[in-house]
């Protein structure tokens, strides 16, 4: 039901976990933006998240336009992805 009403508002990506943790969460959204994502919330547990957005340039025209990622995050989950700087590990040869 939720995915058919995403669907008439302009989104075009959908993705869906049951029983997840945050760091679940942030291993699949990551696939979808260029950088990584570290996690701050400090929120423990399973949790149920469901996130869809529109595709930026797939979008046809004259179609109802969906959010981007980055703000249906903010409205369908009431997380952001705030830009920083952060030391992580990377492998090297």
């Amino acid at each position: 039901m939720a995915r058919a009403r995403l669907a008439n508002e302009g989104v075009t990506n959908h993705f869906g976990l049951n029983s997840a943790s945050v760091a679940d969460f942030i291993d699949r959204l990551s696939l979808y933006v260029d950088r990584p994502i570290i996690d701050s919330t400090q929120i423990s547990g399973r949790y149920k998240f469901q996130l869809g957005w529109a595709a930026g340039m797939a979008q046809k025209e004259g179609a109802p336009q969906g959010p981007f990622i980055f703000g249906a995050l903010r409205v369908q989950l009431g997380l952001e992805l705030k830009p920083a700087s952060a030391e992580i590990e990377v492998l090297a040869n």
